[in-house]
C-alpha cells in the first residue's frame, strides 16, 4: 500500500512540474501563440482635458507600447470600454463596441482600456474582433478602478471637458444600449 501512494504522489508531482512549464521551458512564448498584426495606433501628444477621477495618466498604447496620455482629444466625447481577454462577457460585447465606434465616428470617440490582463492577450483579443479604435494597457486596473467600474467590462461616457456623466457596469451591453447612453448623455443624435 505505501508503495503505491508513493508512486501516486510522484505521478502527481510530474504532472504538476509539466503544467507548470515556463515559456523558456517550453520554446515557445505567449507572443508566438497569441501574435496578431492588429495595431490600431493612440493619437499622441497632449490631451484637450484630463478625465475626472482619472487625473493626469499616461498608459501603454496596445498597438505599439508608446505611453500615451489618457483624455479628451480634438473636442470630441469619448466612450471609454474597459475590457480583458480573460472575460467571457467582453468577448460577447466585443463586436457591440465596434459597431458603436463605427456608428459614431465623427462624434464619439473611442478609447479602449485593457485592464488587468497581460499585453500579448489583449492585442490577440482587439485583432480577433477586428476593432478600429485604439486601446491602452491598463495592468494594475488604475482606470477602471478611479472611476468606479468594479469589474469588467464596463464603460464610461465622457463630455467634452473630461466630465464623466455615465457610467454602465452591467453585463450584456448592445450596439444599440450604447447609443442610448451616448444620445442620453454625450448630447449626440447616433442613428443605428
Amino acid at each position: 500500500m505505501r508503495r503505491w501512494s508513493t508512486v501516486l504522489a510522484a505521478a502527481c508531482v510530474a504532472v504538476l512540474a509539466a503544467s507548470c512549464a515556463s515559456e523558456a521551458d517550453t520554446g515557445q512564448t505567449t507572443d508566438d501563440v497569441l501574435d496578431t498584426d492588429w495595431a490600431v495606433a493612440c493619437a499622441p501628444g497632449e490631451v484637450d482635458a484630463v478625465i475626472d477621477n482619472i487625473g493626469d495618466i499616461e498608459l501603454a498604447c496596445l498597438a505599439d507600447g508608446a505611453d500615451v496620455p489618457v483624455g479628451v482629444r480634438d473636442g470630441q466625447p469619448l466612450l471609454i470600454a474597459i475590457w480583458a481577454s480573460w472575460c467571457p462577457p467582453c468577448h460577447e460585447e466585443a463586436p457591440h463596441v465596434e459597431a458603436f465606434a463605427q456608428l459614431a465616428q465623427g462624434q464619439v470617440a473611442v478609447l479602449g482600456v485593457d485592464s488587468e490582463d497581460v499585453l500579448s492577450h489583449g492585442r490577440a483579443f482587439a485583432g480577433e474582433y477586428d476593432w478600429t479604435f485604439p486601446s491602452v494597457f491598463d495592468p494594475s486596473g488604475q482606470v477602471r478602478k478611479s472611476l468606479g467600474v468594479t469589474g469588467v467590462p464596463g464603460f464610461a461616457f465622457v463630455d467634452e471637458s473630461g466630465s464623466v456623466v455615465h457610467l454602465i457596469g452591467q453585463q450584456g451591453i448592445t450596439t444599440s444600449d450604447l447609443i442610448e447612453a451616448a444620445n442620453a448623455h454625450l448630447d449626440v443624435d447616433l442613428k443605428e
